[in-house]
């Protein structure tokens, strides 16, 4: 159904008409009559664009809604913690599982790639002589003064006598020195042992050898004139007194 003022303005648009067919009334009646055409044209227009206003409310009610945050409930929240408490406790886990595994490897023997000596619960005495010289500082009879001794000197009884590795290591040099002579340099663990005023040599650079093994036969040297061996220790550069170790 129309609205009402369309109909009364449609009809005072027909009694215009009527009354355009008198002479008299024929100018009036026509602007009568555009005008009532321009109210019904402007009541037609209301009526179409009305539709057209509902629907852009309707569209601005809904992009506020999309614009509208979504309220997440606590019920999503809580597995989301849990799952997340649990990961906890599994990173936990692998972290004492993985120190166990440490401690575990670290009590292990090593492996074939890692050289371990170990040192005999007693050390081997390179010669069973009397010591002629002690460790520290002496009157040197050579020189005629005073000198630290840096080791001993061990008496050997004849030529034919073998002086033996204390420890087991291995052969790291092989030299003469103008003090104690002909001179073998084992390495055993931190120590590097020092065997001077030697008569001959048995061993090569770079050979492993067992304690109590033989290394050669005593001798003496210039500063030392006397059938011996010159012992001495260093441990971690520093020279001790070999009598430390042999008693």
């Amino acid at each position: 159904m129309m609205p009402a003022i369309v109909i009364k303005i449609w009809s005072y648009v027909k009694k215009g008409i009527r009354l355009c067919y008198k002479k008299e009334w024929k100018l009036f009646y026509a602007g009568y009559i555009a005008a009532g055409f321009l109210l019904l044209s402007s009541a037609g227009l209301l009526l179409v664009t009305a539709p057209d206003g509902r629907n852009r409310t309707d569209a601005v009610v809904q992009e506020q809604s999309a614009v509208t945050p979504a309220v997440v409930s606590s019920e999503a929240v809580l597995p989301k913690r849990e799952a997340e408490a649990a990961n906890d406790v599994d990173t936990t886990a692998h972290a004492v599982e993985q120190k166990a595994a440490d401690i575990q490897a670290a009590g292990k023997p090593a492996g074939k790639n890692r050289a371990v000596v170990e040192e005999p619960a007693q050390a081997h005495w390179p010669l069973t002589g009397s010591i002629k010289a002690e460790f520290g500082w002496q009157f040197q009879p050579v020189y005629q003064e005073w000198r630290f001794h840096p080791g001993i000197d061990i008496e050997g009884k004849d030529k034919t006598e073998k002086v033996k590795a204390i420890y087991a290591g291995t052969v790291t040099d092989i030299y003469t020195d103008p003090a104690t002579g002909l001179t073998v340099a084992i390495a055993q663990g931190k120590d590097i042992i020092y065997y001077g005023a030697l008569a001959a040599v048995q061993l090569e650079k770079g050979m492993t050898v067992k304690a109590g093994q033989e290394i050669g036969t005593p001798g003496s040297s210039a500063a030392e004139p006397f059938l011996h061996v010159h012992l001495v220790i260093k441990r971690e550069g520093k020279t001790i007194n070999p009598l430390d170790i042999l008693r």
